[in-house]
């Protein structure tokens, strides 16, 4: 593997985790605004979030980012 490809890879992963966290924010965000304008309290415990994305969403992030340049690795070599 050439350090290009490999500079490829950590940034197409980092891009990949940092979409998973942004869509947990807005989820959890949203889901918080639901709440309360059903029943008037707003709850968005910003540490649970992160939590939660640290046990799922790296990981997430990580597989995703490997899957995406291993497809275009092999659609350059077709």
């Amino acid at each position: 593997m050439k350090l290009n490809d490999f500079k490829q890879l950590i940034i197409l992963i980092f891009c990949c985790v940092f979409v998973f966290f942004c869509a947990e924010i807005v989820g959890s965000l949203a889901v918080s605004i639901l709440v309360f304008l059903k029943i008037g309290r707003f709850f968005f415990d910003f540490a649970g979030t992160i939590t939660s994305f640290l046990t799922k969403g790296c990981i997430a992030g990580l597989i995703c980012g490997i899957g995406i340049w291993t497809k275009s690795k092999l659609k350059v070599k077709k």
